[in-house]
């Protein structure tokens, strides 16, 4: 405004000395400054505009790459019950392995895990989940036989499944990752006749009966290593349909009314033989019985220290979890992998269990912990 007014005060002392035929040139000087200046602004507002929509496409498209860069997966996983704490530990380390993996950037994992107590169950539950139309089911199955159903109801929606923890005798599985089973159930056996090398007697708890997982440590691992020891005697092979502390209790609750000679109690799963410790403190002969686990809980590792239990076989959720995430990601994107792929066991005794590392107790996969047992009651 301050211009303008000095511009006005320049044309009126022109126009008061030039006359009549300067006011006409100043008049045509002043239309020409004018419309040199309207151009010279219009030039400048779009120059303007040009820059600002050029900034918010940039921004837009960075954007965008980052969003096609990350390849998005909408995961379907299936395990079994909440009832076992070894599912519950494993199920936490699934999420975590998926969050590590989406703030990496290459994929973005949509996950939808759910929990189911029996075989039909699973079924049923995996089942419903096809209507929301997943990219991919990580199923740990509980049943070899049912779980056909259940990886049949998911490539009849179009929807490929991998394998993890337990096998499935169905042939449209695309792959698996489990643990070596048999190698499990003879190391166990191992360890049993270590602690009894003059012989003693074995009660032993199996399940879940129909688990893939359970079926192979006895079957093929167990039982025939005992075979090899004959001076160890199996009073009674206790099965159930499910691997629970509830169960181990009742189980041996039974066993110690039917057995006064019993020397050592071992199970399939860590939660099987530590409600068996519980039962035989409660009957009071807790002292008399070496019990040995397989699976590795926390629980475990501070009945280790305590002295209660006296040898477990970790099964890594930590590492299990990674490796099978892992594997169906490169199912679903179409990378090279290996059909099926095993898991060794790692032994834990009382001269290593202060010691022992994993990805479950703290840290992570290429730089472990070990267990915290001051949480420990």
């Amino acid at each position: 405004m301050r211009n303008n007014y000095y511009l006005e005060s320049f044309i009126k002392a022109i126009i008061k000395k030039g006359g009549k035929e300067m006011k006409k040139r100043v008049l045509i000087l002043v239309i020409a400054i004018l419309t040199i200046s309207l151009l010279s602004f219009g030039i400048s507002c779009k120059a303007a505009v040009e820059t600002t929509e050029g900034d918010a496409t940039k921004e837009t498209g960075a954007e965008t790459t980052t969003s096609e860069e990350a390849q998005k997966v909408k995961m379907l996983v299936s395990v079994p019950t909440q009832a076992s704490e070894w599912w519950v530990i494993y199920a936490n380390m699934v999420r975590s392995t998926v969050d590590a993996i989406n703030a990496e950037g290459k994929y973005q994992i949509e996950l939808d895990l759910i929990h189911s107590d029996e075989a039909t169950n699973q079924l049923d539950d995996v089942g419903d989940k096809m209507i929301d139309k997943p990219d991919i089911v990580l199923l740990a199955p509980i049943d070899m036989d049912v779980s056909v159903n259940t990886v049949k109801a998911c490539t009849d929606a179009g929807v490929p499944v991998v394998t993890m923890v337990r096998l499935s005798n169905s042939p449209d599985v695309k792959a698996s990752i489990v643990w070596d089973e048999p190698k499990f159930g003879s190391i166990q056996a191992e360890q049993i006749n270590a602690a009894f090398p003059d012989g003693g007697n074995l009660v032993y708890l199996w399940g879940p009966r129909e688990a893939s997982y359970a079926i192979d440590h006895v079957e093929k691992g167990l039982i025939p290593t005992l075979e090899e020891y004959p001076e160890i005697k199996l009073l009674q092979m206790y099965e159930d349909k499910q691997d629970t502390q509830d169960v181990g209790l009742m189980l041996v609750e039974d066993a110690l009314v039917t057995y006064d000679n019993i020397d050592c109690i071992a199970g399939t799963s860590d939660d099987l033989v530590l409600g068996a410790i519980q039962a035989a403190k409660a009957a009071g002969r807790f002292e008399e019985i070496t019990f040995i686990g397989s699976g590795t809980l926390p629980q475990s590792m501070c009945a280790m220290q305590s002295g209660d239990l006296s040898f477990t076989i970790m099964k890594s959720q930590a590492q299990g979890a990674e490796y099978a995430v892992n594997l169906t990601l490169k199912v679903f994107s179409g990378e090279a992998y290996e059909k099926t792929n095993y898991l060794d066991p790692l032994p834990i005794t009382k001269d290593t269990y202060e010691t022992f590392k994993d990805a479950t107790f703290g840290g992570t996969i290429a730089d472990p912990a070990i267990f915290d047992f001051s949480d420990c009651s």
